[in-house]
């Protein structure tokens, strides 16, 4: 959701915010990710059937490859700075990973961190070496980019 809200402020020219932080982005409701399959026995959270079910509750019948509700497929250009983490043990990896390789080839300046062998959202897992070594990875990435 974030992406898509970025790409539509971006051309509604309101105003940019000066980065964003995504923490596991779920970016292609087409569930197209071949890294899905790959990584079920690793991800200790969701299961396809489950993506596919949110996604569905999601969408409501609109068209998954729609770029506000798969922003995997929107122009992607004059993004602002992205910070995207993600655990190597969930199915949202090619999700981050595809998301990573199109902004940057859109020319957004994007930084990919991968945490090996974490979860879903590891960066909220509080009181864990790895939550706090990502808040302050995001705390660097914000204070360059904010000042």
């Amino acid at each position: 959701m974030i992406v898509g809200l970025l790409a539509a402020l971006r051309d509604d020219r309101a105003g940019r915010p000066a980065a964003a932080v995504l923490l596991s982005p779920h970016v292609d409701l087409t569930s197209s990710g071949a890294s899905r399959d790959e990584q079920v026995a690793d991800d200790p959270l969701f299961t396809p059937a489950m993506l596919r079910g949110i996604a569905a509750d999601y969408l409501q019948g609109a068209d998954p490859t729609d770029p506000l509700a798969s922003p995997l497929f929107a122009d992607l250009h004059g993004l602002p700075p992205l910070l995207i983490l993600v655990g190597t043990a969930e199915l949202l990896l090619g999700d981050a990973q595809r998301l990573a390789a199109a902004a940057g080839d859109a020319g957004v300046d994007v930084t990919l961190a991968v945490g090996d062998g974490l979860p879903h959202a590891y960066p909220l897992l509080l009181g864990t070496p790895e939550a706090a070594a990502a808040t302050d990875r995001i705390a660097r990435f914000l204070r360059a980019r904010l000042g």
